[in-house]
């Protein structure tokens, strides 16, 4: 009887784990449109270059040159090491600042300027968090970057590059009150804000770089400043990746 209950028991078990999991199939079946939709939606707002919220400058339009581009500054120990070698080299680039650093610092935000590079709009604060704030924030956001830049330099910028290159529909919202501004990404990304030797960040740029890329630097990082020289000189051996200036590929909007 015993051997006979035992038996039971675990056909009853093999029973009922059959139709949990063939009721569960009609649940994951409807669960997977949501799960693609979240999927899609993580990745839009993770890669910029996605286009999948906000049009977004990714690459030149001609497969001639690249562009430079520094996140994150002004930083008072590398943005002057930085510009004197862009002085040196005579290279222009772009420099996405972040407000509360321009606010702190804008001598150097004024130096940028004076020396011909670009001033793009890297947000007031540049948190964590800032892919989560509603839309009316992000758009006081933008509106006092630019204030504080046009209030130091007398130029308004034109350039914007979202923190962490995060996109999302709160953020395409925000730009709609700003028909004028361009939103830039990138193509090649060095990570020299986690790379230490500079040696490292020449070779990635060596190996991954292509005619027409949108490089992505960091003036807040000592690595990048000691690599910089080798990148440029790197870089103008060929004609083709020779680096260029902002206005090379950015035209007015209507």
């Amino acid at each position: 009887m015993i051997k006979v209950a035992l038996l039971g028991g675990f056909f009853l078990f093999i029973a009922g784990l059959c139709l949990s999991i063939l009721g569960l199939i009609p649940l994951i079946i409807a669960f997977i449109p949501v799960l693609i939709i979240i999927s899609l939606l993580i990745y839009g707002s993770a890669f910029i270059c996605s286009q999948m919220f906000v049009p977004a400058v990714c690459q030149l339009p001609r497969p001639e040159g690249t562009l430079l581009t520094f996140d994150d500054g002004p930083h008072p120990i590398y943005t002057p090491k930085i510009l004197a070698i862009l002085r040196e080299k005579n290279v222009k680039a772009v420099f996405f600042l972040i407000g509360r650093h321009a606010k702190q610092h804008p001598e150097l935000v004024k130096q940028i300027q004076q020396e011909g590079h670009t001033i793009g709009n890297h947000s007031m604060i540049h948190r964590w968090y800032y892919g989560f704030l509603p839309a009316w924030c992000l758009t006081q956001d933008v509106l006092q970057f630019n204030a504080l830049i046009s209030e130091i330099t007398g130029k308004e910028p034109t350039l914007f590059r979202p923190p962490y290159g995060v996109t999302n529909p709160p953020l395409a919202k925000a730009l709609k009150c700003f028909p004028r501004l361009h939103v830039v990404g990138w193509t090649l990304r060095t990570r020299d804000t986690v790379i230490r030797n500079p040696q490292r960040i020449v070779q990635v740029i060596r190996k991954r770089a292509k005619p027409g890329n949108i490089i992505l630097l960091h003036d807040r990082c000592a690595a990048t400043t000691e690599a910089l020289p080798k990148v440029i000189d790197y870089l103008r051996a060929d004609a083709s990746l020779r680096p260029v200036a902002a206005d090379f590929f950015i035209l007015e909007k209507p």
